[in-house]
């Protein structure tokens, strides 16, 4: 007999596959069919308590003035998945408003800078200036005033989908599919399995961005109309940011990537939009 306050799971149905990715198209013109195009992803910049010299060496790499200026030349964009500055503790005695501000200004600075060179799509996290529960809103765009009036900014929210086209029209659109991580962290707590990539497998395998909200993740109320955290359609790309690791595979043709925190490995990731191949870079000084 089942005791009391006990449940008993006698089977476990899921809604089954996602439609798969469509195949990746090639991203460029003919004459240069041979050469790369790169997405790089970013997370975790946290900007106040990174090392500054590392952060000056991503935008540099971006720029092509270190590191191999190939590679650079090929970024198409730039994705910055969440928790980009730091921000004091919420409570009387951590709380330091003056750095807060100090901290929101050189995001500013920096995004400003790095949206002139290329596209920028800048994504909120759970340590963000913005609204906490999913789906979250963006940035408000007068707490960067410089980056907000550079076209090359788009302030997103979290998640993100987005569809990269090709330089032609006829090619179909590369899907990206991400979050800042707050989804992969809450459901990894519940599980066993101590791989956040197997985390981030499940919930393409469940279709489903965070299978834990409401319970324990702080969502949005949803009459199911509009769910943005479901997952109808499997994307070309479905990534994860603010992981300890970088870690990636391919999953029934979709590319898993978890990306890492900037603030603790110095790293990024880019990600070929030909082949969805995914490899870290780091950005980390001899003499810092």
């Amino acid at each position: 007999a089942t005791a009391p306050d006990v449940v008993d799971v006698e089977d476990v149905m899921f809604l089954g596959d996602a439609t798969p990715a469509a195949p990746p198209r090639p991203m460029m013109a003919d004459d240069t069919k041979d050469a790369p195009t790169y997405v790089m992803l970013v997370s975790g910049l946290s900007l106040g308590q990174t090392n500054p010299a590392h952060i000056g060496l991503l935008l540099d790499f971006v720029a092509g003035s270190v590191g191999d200026a190939a590679a650079a030349s090929r970024i198409a964009r730039v994705i910055i998945a969440g928790n980009s500055v730091a921000t004091s503790k919420d409570d009387e005695t951590s709380a330091n408003p003056d750095s807060d501000v100090a901290n929101l200004a050189a995001l500013d600075a920096f995004l400003a800078r790095l949206a002139a060179l290329l596209p920028v799509d800048l994504m909120v996290g759970a340590e963000d200036p913005a609204p906490y529960a999913l789906p979250q809103a963006p940035v408000h765009a007068c707490l960067l005033p410089a980056a907000s009036a550079v076209p090359g900014l788009n302030r997103l929210g979290n998640p993100i989908s987005l569809e990269v086209a090709s330089d032609d029209d006829t090619s179909t659109p590369i899907t990206i599919l991400g979050h800042a991580g707050q989804c992969v962290d809450d459901a990894w707590r519940y599980l066993a399995e101590d791989d956040r990539l197997e985390v981030l497998a499940s919930t393409l395998r469940w279709r489903h961005l965070a299978p834990t909200a409401p319970d324990t993740l702080v969502c949005h109320p949803n009459d199911g109309s509009d769910d943005v955290l479901g997952m109808e359609a499997a994307p070309h790309v479905l990534f994860a940011g603010n992981q300890p690791t970088f870690a990636t595979r391919e999953e029934a043709g979709t590319r898993l990537v978890c990306v890492p925190a900037f603030a603790s490995t110095s790293s990024a990731v880019l990600v070929d939009m030909r082949t969805l191949e995914a490899h870290e870079v780091r950005f980390q000084s001899h003499y810092s």
